[in-house]
């Protein structure tokens, strides 16, 4: 049974995949949790194209992320907290040091969910 994948699956591939499975294991497992869909001609013709636009999307959000980058890339961001040997922090730094709470206009403009700040131990 030929078959379209809706989400990743770790045994059988990436969501949007065209994967040949076993009747049983499609039908009475991969289908009705919609896991999956049943992979017509029509189907694989529509696939085809919704793979086109998505790749035409993810390149427009790489150039607005490039963007980005260079904005942020042009930043300095300096906190001071007290290190041990090693340059090793003492405890944690407060979420109101980190840089996205900031009054940087570059991190204003960043949106939320597309900045991450790692805590680090280290500095330097």
């Amino acid at each position: 049974m030929r078959i379209i994948l809706r989400e990743d699956m770790e045994n059988l591939g990436a969501a949007g995949e065209v994967v040949t499975v076993r009747d049983g294991y499609g039908r009475n497992y991969l289908l009705p949790r919609g896991l999956a869909a049943l992979a017509t001609e029509k189907d694989v013709a529509k696939l085809e194209h919704e793979r086109r636009g998505i790749a035409v999307r993810s390149a427009k959000t790489a150039k607005e992320l490039a963007g980005q980058v260079e904005k942020l890339s042009q930043v300095s961001v300096s906190l001071a907290r007290a290190t041990g040997e090693g340059d090793k922090l003492y405890g944690s730094s407060p979420t109101g040091t980190s840089p996205t709470r900031s009054r940087s206009r570059a991190w204003r403009s960043t949106p939320r969910r597309s900045s991450s700040t790692t805590r680090s131990r280290r500095w330097g």
